[in-house]
């Protein structure tokens, strides 16, 4: 069973809609009414462009994943499915990695330990768990 926003289910449903009579019968009934079920408590209207490609389409990415995921099911033969999954896990890779580094909390320091500033004669050392631990005790102690 599918579980989505009934806007999101709606929007499902009109990209379906976009596609050909003879894909859309490759669909199992089952989602299709599972999705018709779900979009029926929302009131409002979705418009689709016919001319404009599905990723240019003014739907949620959910719903554009949840379409993608529907053709790679029921459109594609199995070599299709084969390179098309291949593409989405390399994208997905690449997408971690990306957001990894974005938001790296220490990308910043790793940048300055053991770097030298060029204008400068300063280096920043970087201190193993023991020293930073006894250097953390004599600062308590108040011992040079």
């Amino acid at each position: 069973m599918i579980v989505v926003e009934p806007v999101v289910a709606k929007e499902v449903l009109a990209l379906v809609n976009l596609t050909s009579i003879e894909d859309a019968y490759k669909i199992p009934y089952e989602i299709i009414e599972n999705l018709a079920l779900i979009q029926d408590s929302y009131d409002g209207t979705i418009v689709v462009d016919q001319r404009k490609k599905i990723e240019e389409q003014n739907v949620s990415d959910e719903a554009k994943y949840i379409y993608a995921t529907i053709c790679l099911e029921y459109f594609t033969n199995e070599e299709e499915k084969e390179v098309l999954n291949k593409l989405f896990k390399e994208s997905e890779e690449r997408m971690r990695e990306e957001e990894q580094k974005k938001y790296d909390p220490f990308k910043d320091s790793k940048k300055i330990e053991g770097a030298v500033d060029n204008n400068s004669s300063l280096a920043v050392k970087k201190e193993s768990l023991l020293e930073r631990i006894i250097n953390k005790i004599k600062e308590i102690l108040n011992i040079k």
